[in-house]
Order: structure tokens, then C-alpha cells, then sequence
């Protein structure tokens, strides 16, 4: 049973999650407005400009973590949202290059860097709070939900970008789309003025426990932890983006497809991601979240090779559309139980600070980029099969980053049984 606490947490982290892929979805449209220059240079400038906002996470991450960890989860989790508001609400006004030049494409690249540092913050900020109020045996299954709030209002998001991006439509609407995610920011604002602080955080305020310095200690003691967990989130990010953004461009850009077409695929595509990625966690909770997770990378990387070279010798919409259903139920299936690492593998006095910084890190270098990292192996190979090696790499370092997490949970294991032989036998000795 999913508290009240946490219910509130999961409606405020969906009204911001709305606009979070809208930059991505909207990239053909937005592309000739800031950035009319050649289709190739054009593709990458724009991808770029996406990526831009994950570039700044590990900075916001580590801004918002530290206050997390130092003040309440509560404090950084209201923050984090004004971040992301005010970038949107810019961007929905914005002029183009047509009006300011050069200026255009830089404003827009600093707003999408503005939003990119609070959202450096808010999915750990929502792991974090949800899980220190959810008992052990649920972390899977609320990793997934929150991840599915995530995508359902993403899907939404897209849905109302699909609407008004159709050819009737002016082509000023996609603005509408930036400012509606804006207001629904001001929402989950007020959502996160009225919850109260975790019992994790409280218990260790009381006994005095909370770090100074969160990131210090994390990168002392905790660096093992922080690549195993980079690692893992970097092959779950993969799927994500490749599929949500990338897949997405291709049917406008290759295909010829009309914009509203292929962004009412996409958001029909993330209902799955909705809907597999709480169930996904579930079934973790009831086999083990680490044994899940390398299980599933395990069977992904032998059937992802086999997938492209079947669907995609010859980019067709048939092939691509079969390919995007397939790597959106892989994706799924391996995304929802990640977020329950979160509390396994980090203690909670440097909980916020472990999460930020390894997910912020993993979106940056290779999630967000996953789409140029494509589009620069299509650029030289000419194959769009070939594509499908930044999913194999990502798989493998996912691999290893989960024999890293087996080793740390073994370890804490050893160590809480060794706390509990020692408190044992103090119960039981003469002086006690």
C-alpha cells in the first residue's frame, strides 16, 4: 500500500515530468525556427542543444543533492521544480533566428541548461523521498511507478505536441505546448509545499548523523558505488532516449513523416514504457532486484544485435516501427527496477547526493547523447543497423556495472549480519 506522503510525491513529479522529453519530441519542429542551416548540421545542432540540458544535471544534481542530504529531502525537492518552470515559460515565448539571429539558438541553449539544473535534482529528489517512506520489500515496484508517472505524463505531453503540430494548425502552436508544461510545473509546485519530510532523514537529524559534506563522502568512500550505479542507469537511459528521441527523428526526417504522425506514435510507444516499467518492478521485488536486472541485461544483449540486423538493413516504416515497439518493451522491462539500486546500494545520510550524482552523470555522458552518438555512427557508416551499437555498448557497461552493485549488496549484507551478531551477543553478556 502506497502512502499518502508518497502519493502526493508521485502526482507532483508527474506534472513536472510533462515537458521533460517535450524538447526532444519537438526537434524537427524546432529545428528550421533556431537553427536553419544544412539537414546533417542542422540534425546535430539540435541534438546538441537537447543534449545541452543534461550536460548542466550533474551540476544541479550536486546543488540539490547537497541540500537534500544536509536539510531534507522536502526543501530540495520544492526547489528543484522553479528550475524547471521558468525555462519552460521562457521557451514558449522565445523568438526565433529570424528575429533575433545569432542570439535565438544561444537563449534557447541557456534555457534548456536553466531547466537542465533543476532537473539534475528532481528524479533523485522523487526516488529518494518515495523510497525512504516504502518498506524493502516494494522498492522495485515503486521504482517502476515512479518511473510510469514519469512516462504517462510524458505521453501526454507528446499527445498534446502531436495535436498541435498538425499541418491545420499555425506554426507558432508548438509554443502552446512549452507554456502548458509551465503551468503544470506551478501545480506540482504547490504538490510539494504540502508534503512533510521522511522518517529516513528525520531519524538521522535526531541521532546527529547528517553529513557535512554529502559529495566528499560519497566520492571517499562511496566512488565503487557510484560507478556501479552510473553504470547501470547509463544502459537504462539508452534504451530510453534512443527510442523516445532518436527512432522518433527518424520517421520525420528520413520517412518523411509528418511531425504530429511520428509524435502520436511516440506517445502511443510510451504508454508500453508506462505500463511494463511498474510491472518490471514488481517481479524484481519477487526474484531479487540484482538477479532481475542481470538476468534481463544478459538476454538483451544477445537478442538487441539480432534485432537490427533483421529490422533495419533498409530503413522502412514497417521495419522501424517494429524495431521502436521491440526496444520499447526491452527497454521497459530492464528500466522500472533500477531506481530500487538507489536505496540498496547508498546509505541514507549520502542517499540524495549517490543518486543525483550517478543518474545525472548517466544521462549526460550517455543517455541524453545517445541520439548524436546515432546520428555520428550513421554519418560515417551509412547503415542504419549500425546504429544499434550504442545499445550494445551501453548493455555491457550495464553488465558490469551490476556485478559491481552484487558485490556491494553482498557487502552490506555481511556488514548488517556482523551489527547483528554484535548487538546480539551484548544482550547476552553478564554486564549487559
Amino acid at each position: 500500500m502506497i502512502n499518502s506522503s508518497v502519493k502526493r510525491a508521485l502526482w507532483a513529479h508527474a506534472f513536472c515530468k510533462y515537458d521533460t522529453f517535450l524538447f526532444g519530441f519537438l526537434a524537427s519542429v524546432i529545428k528550421p525556427i533556431f537553427f536553419p542551416t544544412a539537414d546533417v548540421a542542422a540534425s546535430l545542432a539540435i541534438f546538441a542543444t537537447f543534449a545541452s540540458g543534461y550536460i548542466i544535471r550533474p551540476l544541479g544534481g550536486l546543488f540539490f543533492s547537497h541540500i537534500g542530504d544536509r536539510f531534507g529531502r522536502k526543501n530540495a525537492f520544492m526547489m528543484t521544480i522553479l528550475f524547471i518552470l521558468l525555462p519552460s515559460l521562457f521557451i514558449s515565448v522565445l523568438p526565433g533566428y529570424a528575429v533575433l539571429g545569432i542570439c535565438a539558438p544561444v537563449l534557447l541553449i541557456l534555457a534548456r541548461i536553466t531547466q537542465g539544473f533543476g532537473a539534475g535534482g528532481e528524479f533523485s529528489g522523487a526516488i529518494t523521498y518515495s523510497s525512504e517512506l516504502t518498506k524493502s520489500s516494494m522498492l522495485g515496484t515503486i521504482g517502476g511507478i515512479v518511473r510510469s508517472v514519469g512516462f504517462l505524463s510524458t505521453a501526454i505531453g507528446t499527445g498534446i505536441a502531436a495535436l498541435l503540430t498538425l499541418s491545420f494548425m499555425p506554426d507558432w502552436s508548438w509554443r502552446i505546448a512549452f507554456l502548458l508544461g509551465a503551468c503544470m510545473s506551478a501545480v506540482s509546485y504547490y504538490l510539494r509545499r504540502h508534503m512533510v519530510e521522511t522518517n529516513d532523514f528525520a531519524e538521522i537529524h535526531i541521532r546527529n548523523q547528517i553529513t557535512k559534506t554529502p559529495i566528499i563522502e560519497a566520492f571517499k568512500e562511496y566512488k565503487i558505488n557510484l560507478l556501479a550505479l552510473f553504470l547501470v542507469s547509463s544502459a537504462a537511459y539508452s534504451f530510453l532516449y534512443f527510442t523516445t528521441i532518436y527512432l522518433n527523428s527518424l520517421y520525420i526526417d528520413k520517412l518523411g513523416l509528418e511531425s504530429s504522425f511520428a509524435l502520436l506514435i511516440s506517445s502511443i510507444l510510451l504508454v508500453v514504457w508506462t505500463v511494463v516499467t511498474p510491472l518490471s518492478g514488481y517481479f524484481a521485488d519477487r526474484t531479487g532486484i540484482v538477479k532481475y536486472l542481470k538476468s534481463v541485461t544478459t538476454f538483451l544483449t544477445l537478442i538487441v544485435p539480432l534485432i537490427f540486423y533483421l529490422l533495419l538493413q533498409d530503413l522502412t516504416i514497417e521495419g522501424l516501427l517494429s524495431i521502436h515497439i521491440i526496444l520499447s518493451l526491452c527497454g521497459s522491462i530492464f528500466f522500472g527496477p533500477v531506481p530500487a539500486l538507489f536505496k540498496i546500494i547508498f546509505p541514507t545520510p549520502i542517499r540524495y547526493t549517490g543518486t543525483a550524482v550517478s543518474n545525472a552523470f548517466a544521462q549526460v555522458l550517455i543517455g541524453s547523447l545517445n541520439p548524436f552518438y546515432a546520428t555520428l555512427i550513421f554519418s560515417y557508416t551509412h547503415s542504419f543497423s549500425s546504429t544499434g551499437f550504442v545499445l550494445i555498448a551501453a548493455l555491457l557497461l550495464g553488465g558490469i556495472g551490476l556485478y559491481l552493485c552484487d558485490i556491494i549488496q553482498k557487502r552490506r549484507v555481511l556488514e548488517d549480519n556482523i551489527l547483528k551478531d554484535i548487538i546480539y551477543d551484548k544482550k547476552l553478556s553478564p554486564s549487559a
